[in-house]
């Protein structure tokens, strides 16, 4: 059994030949920018970031100092000419409107994920981009983490035998250190942990097991924006219908994992922390257990900014060579497609607080 990943990233510097450098800018500077997009730029040898984008210029020209920019900007239309790529990574209200001002100037987009925040605007980037033919690329970026490539091979090879459910936890304590409330704000976000998590773990289940055929959906918005969700789903696996669940919260420390049971091996893959390891047991016996991670020698931990960095390879890649994205428009439009589909069939989660109020009143009334 092979562990070596399905898809190898390109190596630093391994782009057919000695090419120039890609001219790139990011345009959102927030957090993600901040702590995974330009440290991960620093590592690639093919680009060069060259120009910082944001509303609030004072937070680009911080940024700017600190990595070493050029060009700072407070609108999207000041980007400079001769730009081959730009990372999009703001609110996702406006990623119809930013990433089109950039493909329209034909420049390459790495579009944060959720490719939009509903289908309608989804469409019409995945339209826009088809019409120029510049490379639009959506960045789900578990995509790029050597232990979610290495479960793709397991599975395409059938070692586990035909898969019979799959459940996902993914959950803490909510502490990433935002740049503005943008993601408590339902009109700019779309929605909370659903359109938040949601892409990344969508995108993994499909790009591991297939399409989704049905779903349910719980969540805690209230009005509001929701914390907590719960998906039930069913799954068209290469052997049949997989049931599915998962847990997505920013109220409580889960697992962060997803689990796979076979007829023949199951596995477990950390999300968050433990992101490079995937521990796999016979499925009738689940005393010993096996943890199967790549060769730190060959292939060490992957930080997240390893990650991006690698995504951002991808990228440059496809950029220079002519070649599709590496995560498709169509890959982002379909996570969008049924994060719009949950928020369709939205059910109530339940609180045993809330069921005891309701008695009570009941009882009184």
């Amino acid at each position: 059994m092979s562990t070596e990943p399905a898809t190898q990233p390109p190596a630093p510097g391994d782009m057919g030949g000695r090419v120039r450098r890609l001219r790139m800018a990011v345009v959102g500077c927030g957090a993600v920018a901040e702590w995974c997009h330009l440290p991960a730029a620093k590592q690639v040898r093919q680009i060069e970031v060259v120009s910082l984008v944001d509303t609030s210029l004072e937070r680009a020209q911080g940024l700017a100092r600190r990595f070493g920019v050029g060009h700072c900007a407070a609108d999207v239309g000041q980007l400079p000419d001769g730009l081959d790529g730009a990372i999009v990574a703001v609110p996702n209200r406006y990623h119809r409107a930013v990433a089109g001002e950039c493909l329209r100037r034909g420049i390459p987009v790495l579009l944060e994920k959720p490719l939009a925040a509903t289908v309608e605007d989804a469409r019409a980037i995945v339209v826009l981009a088809e019409r120029t033919g510049v490379l639009l690329q959506i960045g789900h970026v578990y995509r790029f983490c050597r232990g979610a490539r290495m479960i793709k091979q397991w599975l395409e090879e059938g070692w586990l035998g035909p898969i019979r459910r799959i459940s996902v936890e993914w959950g803490s304590v909510f502490d990433w250190p935002v740049a503005s409330g943008f993601i408590w704000d339902r009109e700019q976000a779309g929605g909370g942990v659903l359109i938040d998590a949601g892409p990344h773990v969508l995108d993994l289940l499909c790009w591991w097991m297939g399409e989704p055929l049905a779903l349910e959906y719980w969540d805690d918005a209230r009005g509001g924006v929701e914390a907590e969700c719960e998906i039930s789903l069913v799954l068209r696996g290469a052997d049949g219908l997989i049931a599915g669940h998962a847990v997505l919260s920013r109220l409580r420390g889960l697992w962060n994992s997803v689990r796979i049971i076979g007829e023949r091996f199951s596995m477990e893959y950390g999300l968050n922390h433990r992101r490079g390891e995937v521990r796999l047991w016979p499925t009738s016996d689940v005393r010993g257990r096996m943890v199967l991670v790549p060769d730190r020698s060959v292939a060490p931990l992957q930080s997240w900014e390893d990650v991006f960095a690698d995504q951002l390879r991808a990228f440059a890649r496809a950029v220079a060579t002519g070649g599709p994205a590496p995560v498709s428009a169509a890959d982002g439009l379909r996570a969008v497609k049924w994060i719009e589909a949950c928020y369709r069939a939205r059910q109530p989660l339940e609180f045993p607080w809330l069921e005891s109020e309701r008695a009570t009143v009941s009882v009184d009334g």
